[in-house]
């Protein structure tokens, strides 16, 4: 797997396969005449365009699918990019990196499918996703617009169909999708829960002391 840099934190990673691709495609299309598009959550109208998202996990035998494609080849690449700090700046690096990238295994909070169209996402404002790390990655190629925008980084990017861009998606990634002004912008988005932890200060076993 080949990855390149946009920033230092902002990586793309090339592809995701053929096959995976049409798999995500086939899943919206079965929702969508399933009349499964909207979420049961209560949205303001910034966020009008998550009613048009298709959920992976209700295909387990494409989320199972996916999950090993990450595994196989991004989870190792996107943690080494990051560890190799650590590794240069510690005395014994490959048993630093080696727990740590236990540690921060990749576990899916979210992963679905996003369909962009002018009408229902245009002025999208800038979000943080309050994740571990976050991707996308687009389906189709057939629209206007749609680019995504880094404005901490500064960085405006377009992908490529099939092209993963990964970042991490805390405070200090905010980003935003782009008006889409023409066609339909379909994009596989995923987002981690933080590395677990143990302890929160103040409470012990749930309780507070």
């Amino acid at each position: 797997m080949i990855y390149e840099e946009l920033t230092k934190s902002i990586l793309v990673f090339k592809n995701l396969s053929d096959d995976l691709i049409n798999d995500m495609i086939d899943l919206k299309n079965n929702l969508t005449k399933e009349k499964n598009i909207n979420l049961p959550l209560d949205l303001d109208s910034n966020f009008a365009g998550t009613e048009n998202r298709f959920e992976v996990y209700s295909n387990k035998q494409i989320f199972d699918k996916f999950n090993k494609f990450w595994f196989d080849n991004i989870e190792d690449l996107w943690q080494t990019h990051f560890l190799k700090y650590v590794e240069n700046h510690s005395n014994d690096s490959t048993y630093a990196t080696s727990k740590a990238k236990e540690h921060n295994k990749t576990r899916w909070k979210d992963l679905f499918i996003h369909l962009y169209t002018h009408d229902t996402v245009h002025n999208n404002p800038a979000h943080i996703d309050f994740s571990g790390l976050s991707f996308t990655c687009p389906l189709n190629d057939a629209y206007i617009g749609g680019e995504l925008y880094f404005p901490r980084q500064e960085v405006t990017y377009k992908p490529k169909i099939g092209e993963i861009v990964v970042f991490p998606g805390g405070i200090t990634h905010p980003h935003r999708v782009n008006s889409v002004t023409d066609g339909e912008r379909l994009v596989l988005v995923g987002q981690s829960l933080g590395p677990p932890q143990k302890f929160e200060l103040g409470k012990m076993k749930n309780k507070l002391i």
